[in-house]
């Protein structure tokens, strides 16, 4: 699927152009990517901006009971690698166990200035486990 579009931004124009490609390998397995581009120009100040966004994802359920997804997404303005690995498992309707890993990295870890410390490779890291119930009356 693509998608484009652009328009008036104040003194300047804006666009964005996206393609999203998506593959059902199989009823059990998903695949699927986006390639993303946002520009701002800005002729009359001789300004220009542009954004590139990548994201990776993928699904599986292997039955009904147990499913997981990943989705890692880079961003060259943000300049972060961002991921979210999650798991599910479904003991019995209304009652659900997630284990969800989210973890945030620095691409650019330089400092422009030489008297500041160099960035960590991660910038932030959550490890998650959730388990649901629901009451039934």
């Amino acid at each position: 699927r693509w998608n484009i579009s652009g328009g008036q931004f104040y003194d300047g124009y804006s666009y964005s152009a996206s393609f999203d490609p998506t593959w059902n390998l199989s009823k059990h397995f998903e695949i699927g990517g986006t390639y993303q581009i946002n520009g701002l120009r800005f002729p009359d100040r001789d300004g220009a901006f542009d954004a590139h966004i990548i994201r990776f994802r993928t699904q599986t359920a292997l039955n009904r009971k147990v499913s997981g997804s990943a989705f890692v997404q880079y961003s060259n303005a943000a300049e972060l690698i961002g991921a979210n690995f999650r798991f599910r498992y479904n003991f019995r309707e209304g009652n659900d166990l997630f284990i969800v890993w989210n973890e945030t990295l620095n691409t650019e870890r330089s400092p422009l200035d030489v008297n500041q410390p160099r960035l960590p490779l991660s910038d932030s890291r959550v490890f998650l486990i959730k388990y649901t119930f629901t009451f039934i009356r």
